[in-house]
């Protein structure tokens, strides 16, 4: 799609791409606190089930430990009270592991929310649209704007290029290993 340069959609462009920074940087926070509190409740869970270890063999009743595969929760088969510390490193872990998927799905979910937002903005200034042949290549003709921006998408690969058009055709390669597009996590690219 071809944008022409203007000071509405340079403006709106702007804000928005310091909207998305602005949530991606706190849901980016919040992913890797929440990982940080689960890389160190797995630390904990480990000294905890040793330390208990002895005193589940001392006692009278024998038991035994599985985990649910659906909750990750751990069930102990005579139904009595589990050992207090380890119960607890192996419930704070589980939580912890659920915050971690939480906060990661707030990232994609802010992503997703942003690119739906910059790709509306884009279709309501386009003037032009082209769709690239076999080959990949596209020709958009009779562009009145001297500076323009230029949208690619293929798959879930976008570009966003600024082209000036001054004086006769522009060739403008999109075929970089890396996608130009700013509503993204560069972390994870």
């Amino acid at each position: 799609m071809l944008v022409p340069a203007s000071k509405e959609f340079d403006t709106n462009w702007q804000a928005g791409l310091r909207a998305f920074r602005e949530d991606h940087d706190s849901a980016r926070r919040a992913y890797e606190h929440a990982l940080a509190s689960y890389r160190a409740a797995h630390t904990m869970e480990r000294p905890a089930f040793v330390a208990q270890r002895p005193a589940s063999k001392s006692g009278l009743e024998r038991y035994t430990v599985t985990e649910d595969t659906e909750s990750g929760a751990r069930m102990w088969s005579n139904q009595q009270p589990p050992p207090g510390a380890w119960v607890a490193a192996s419930s704070g872990a589980a939580d912890a592991s659920r915050a971690v998927t939480d906060a990661e799905r707030r990232v994609h979910m802010v992503r997703d929310v942003h690119l739906g937002s910059a790709v509306a903005l884009i279709k309501k200034h386009a003037t032009a649209t082209a769709a690239a042949d076999v080959m990949g290549c596209y020709k958009i003709e009779d562009v009145s704007a001297e500076r323009s921006y230029v949208f690619v998408n293929y798959g879930d690969r976008y570009w966003i290029r600024e082209l000036g058009l001054h004086g006769g055709p522009v060739r403008a390669d999109f075929s970089s290993v890396i996608a130009e597009w700013p509503f993204a996590d560069r972390r994870h690219s």
